[in-house]
């Protein structure tokens, strides 16, 4: 990859991060019942514009703005990862590390899932 379209594709992916990041603030500032629980959330049109537009590479950023958002409002850094983890990797499996599930509680999700 050339430097140039490195910087190029950094740079999307920062100002995606900060978009979201904002939008997401925005959108918390209309919660009434919990701090981080709203019934409009415009970082999902950002996200879906995004990924329209620019196509899977710019997942990072949005991860990254949900991320941050995550750890600003009300959580710490590892229920923030724990949040977005099966959200960003395409599963409801949390790593067992993580989760604490036993194997047999992992393979009763996946038998569940592909049947």
């Amino acid at each position: 990859m050339k430097l140039s379209r490195l910087v190029s594709y950094l740079g999307t992916v920062t100002v995606l991060a900060a978009v979201y990041l904002i939008a997401a603030k925005l959108g918390l500032k209309l919660a009434f019942v919990h701090v981080s629980a709203t019934a409009v959330w415009p970082p999902t049109g950002i996200a879906l514009a995004a990924f329209l537009v620019f196509g899977y590479r710019v997942g990072p950023g949005i991860f990254a703005g949900a991320y941050l958002a995550n750890v600003t409002t009300e959580g710490t850094v590892a229920t923030s990862y724990r949040e977005l983890y099966p959200h960003a990797f395409g599963g409801d499996d949390y790593p067992r590390h993580l989760s604490g599930l036993h194997e047999e509680a992992l393979r009763t999700t996946r038998n569940r899932r592909a049947s």
